[in-house]
Formats: C-alpha cells, sequence, structure tokens
C-alpha cells in the first residue's frame, strides 16, 4: 500500500502517467534520464534487469519487445536481447507486419554476433525478406545478390537465385528471372552420387524433367529441398507465362507435371493447389476445356483450405485468369 501511495502522488503531479493494462511511463524522458544519472553506475544493470523480467510479464509480449531487449541489453545481457528481437522478427514476419520486422532485425543486427544464436548471413537474408515485404525490391534483389556472391551451401544459392528472381518478376525482368530459376533447377542436380550438372548448353528445363526421378529419390527426406523445387517451379512457370519464349507451353506442361509429383511427395496443400492451376492450363491448350475446368474446380478446394495471405490470393487471381482464358 505505502508503494502504491507514493506512484499515486507523483502520478498527481505529472511525473508518472498511467496508461493501459495499469502501467505507469514517465511524463517526461527528462525526468527518466535525469533519474538514471542520479542512479549508481553499478546498481544500474540489476535495475535494467528487474524492468526487463517485469516487461517480459506483459501481454502481448510483441508490442514491449523493442523495451526489453533494450533494458536487457543495459543490464549487460545482450544474449537475451538478441533472442528477444528474433523471436519478435520472425511473428512480424508471419503476421505480414514486414515494417516492424525489418526495424527489428536491424536492431538484432547490432547485437555481437558471438552473443546471438544466428549468423549475420542469416539475418541479412531476413533483412532482405522484409525490404521485399515492404516493397522494397531493388534493395532487397541487392540484399540477396550480395549473400548469393558468398554463398557455399548448394542449397542456399538455389533459394537465393529464387528469391532474387521473385524480385526481378516483381521490377519487370521476366529474362533475368527466367535465368536465375533456370540456374537454380541446374544446381539441384549438384552433388550426391552419380548426379551431374546440366550439361552446356542443354535446356535446365528438359534436363531436370529427364532426372527428376532420381532427384526424386535423393531429395526423398530432404523437405528443404522439396520446397525448393515447388517455390522453383512455381516462380518459373508463371514467368513462362509472362516472357513466352519459343516452345513455351510445351514447357509449363513439362514443369506442371513435375510440380504435381512435387506436391504429391511434400503433401503441402499449398503446391498441390498451385499445380491444379497450370495442369488446367496445360488441359486447355489442348483443347480439353472440360477436364481444365475440373482441376481449376479441385485447385479451389484446396486454397479455401488455406490460411489467408499473399499466396492464397495469388491462387484464386491465377485461377480466375485462366477461367478468362477458358472464355
Amino acid at each position: 500500500m505505502e508503494l502504491l501511495e507514493r506512484i499515486l502522488r507523483v502520478s498527481d503531479k505529472g511525473f508518472l502517467i498511467e496508461s493501459e493494462q495499469d502501467c505507469f511511463r514517465f511524463g517526461s524522458r527528462a525526468l527518466h534520464e535525469m533519474l538514471l544519472e542520479l542512479t549508481p553506475a553499478e546498481k544500474r544493470p540489476a535495475l535494467h534487469l528487474r524492468v526487463a523480467e517485469a516487461l517480459e510479464k506483459l501481454l502481448p509480449r510483441q508490442r514491449w519487445v523493442m523495451d526489453i531487449a533494450r533494458q536487457y541489453e543495459a543490464a549487460g545481457q545482450p544474449g537475451k536481447a538478441a533472442t528477444h528481437l528474433l523471436a519478435a522478427g520472425a511473428e512480424a514476419s508471419r503476421n505480414f507486419a514486414f515494417k516492424d520486422a525489418l526495424a527489428i532485425y536491424k536492431r538484432t543486427l547490432e547485437v555481437p554476433v558471438e552473443e546471438r544464436s544466428l549468423t549475420d548471413e542469416v539475418i541479412l537474408e531476413k533483412i532482405a525478406d522484409a525490404q521485399k515485404g515492404v516493397g522494397q525490391y531493388q534493395a532487397s534483389k541487392a540484399g540477396y545478390e550480395a549473400l548469393l556472391a558468398k554463398a557455399l551451401a548448394t542449397i542456399t544459392q538455389v533459394r537465393l537465385r529464387r528469391k532474387i528472381a521473385e524480385c526481378e518478376q516483381t521490377l519487370g525482368d521476366f529474362a533475368g528471372a527466367y535465368q536465375h530459376l533456370s540456374e537454380g533447377l541446374s544446381l539441384l542436380g549438384v552433388g550426391g552420387g552419380d548426379q551431374k550438372a546440366a550439361p552446356k548448353g542443354a535446356s535446365p528445363l528438359s534436363w531436370v524433367k529427364k532426372h527428376f526421378s532420381k532427384l526424386s529419390g535423393s531429395f526423398n527426406s530432404d523437405d528443404v529441398m522439396s520446397q525448393e523445387i515447388h517455390h522453383i517451379l512455381d516462380r518459373q512457370i508463371s514467368t513462362l507465362f509472362f516472357l513466352r519464349p519459343e516452345g513455351w507451353k510445351k514447357q509449363v506442361a513439362e514443369l506442371a507435371g513435375l510440380q504435381k509429383n512435387v506436391a504429391k511427395k511434400l503433401n503441402n496443400p499449398q503446391a498441390l493447389a498451385q499445380a491444379q492451376v497450370f495442369l488446367g492450363f496445360v488441359e486447355l491448350s489442348q483443347g480439353r476445356r472440360d477436364s481444365a475446368l475440373l482441376f481449376w474446380k479441385k485447385g479451389i478446394e484446396i486454397t479455401e483450405t488455406l490460411r489467408d495471405g499473399p499466396y492464397k490470393l495469388l491462387l484464386l487471381r491465377n485461377t480466375g485468369l485462366m477461367h478468362l482464358l477458358a472464355g
């Protein structure tokens, strides 16, 4: 009761302002800074730690994460600060709050690398992802390209090429997107067993079709690689629709078949729904309109089960465009 009476007295004078969730904040930054200066340096870390631990109990934690991180840093615990920032960044991205995610990941990068669980490269890729989310496609592409120049692992190279292609598609550079996606497909055969990269001059699409059964067996237990195959096929098919090089319809048919196999192996509704869109187009291009409509109907049924978000919207839009093509 004595503490509450003291809080109420300073609150009445405007030094503290009551806010939601039974919390109080300082009436002015100058007052806050003055109290910090008056607090002995050796006592400050313990006080910051108590503040951080108190803030952790407040909900939603997402709202307080930057304050929690700052308090842990001031308490001399940058590792805990980084942990909260990374969790908040991931949550912001899941909720499509990319502007918040961008600020959080940039803040995380300031924490010494030895104090956090993720390397600079991983966080820089998350920053590029968030930049893409807020529409900074040129900056995002530049970030991916810088990471690609240093990437050693095949899966990392494939993923970065795919993300660069996504930016290029949005920027209208479909030829550049086609090239990056084709190179990504070629990389899928690098390493492992007797697999070799696509012969120089050979069509990456034809080569992947020829060797897909072997690739599928190699990556059967690798969900990450299978997911990348799905994403690249998805992007490459849509790129072909815009670029329309010679023989593009045949290439769409080949890739749509591959995508269907990948979707079944992944048991991923997103991949399966997208496969229905393009398989329907293949049927339509062969004059089988009724069969195409059945594919699209199945695709819509699968799409309706997905979580609301940009990809679901894209699937519905693409299906609608296909119905326009069918008249």
